[in-house]
């Protein structure tokens, strides 16, 4: 495993990638509409557009340098693994399907964690 820099994928029918323990400082999986399963954690990554996975349920991004992350068009989404980045904000509107949220180690403020709670009251959540 030896990607670096930016990588853009575009294949509507993607349900699995991992692309973990990289180099990688961009991630686009925007076009990735099938999307289930994206595994892009341990990689230096300072962006990261999911915008268009509607089918993804799995994320685990953790250990990158993050700032912010919007998963709020990702309405299938069950399970978030965002820890050990640099995040001040993380957009979960519209996550109803959200259970598992593990965020610890970011730079996420008090109100934002407020926010987050008040979005997803049926979600088990660590800051």
């Amino acid at each position: 495993k030896n990607l670096s820099g930016s990588l853009k994928i575009d294949a509507w029918a993607l349900k699995y990638l991992d692309c973990s323990d990289n180099q990688l400082t961009t991630l686009d999986v925007s076009g990735c509409e099938s999307l289930e399963w994206l595994y892009c954690y341990n990689n230096k990554l300072t962006s990261l557009d999911v915008a268009g996975c509607r089918s993804l349920k799995w994320l685990y991004c953790y250990n990158n340098k993050l700032t912010s992350l919007d998963v709020s068009g990702v309405t299938n989404l069950g399970d978030l693994e965002c820890s050990d980045n640099q995040l001040t904000t993380l957009d979960v509107a519209g996550c109803r399907s959200l259970k598992w949220l593990e965020c610890t180690n970011n730079e996420l403020p008090k109100a934002s964690k407020e926010i987050i709670i008040s979005l997803l009251p049926n979600c088990e959540i660590i800051f």
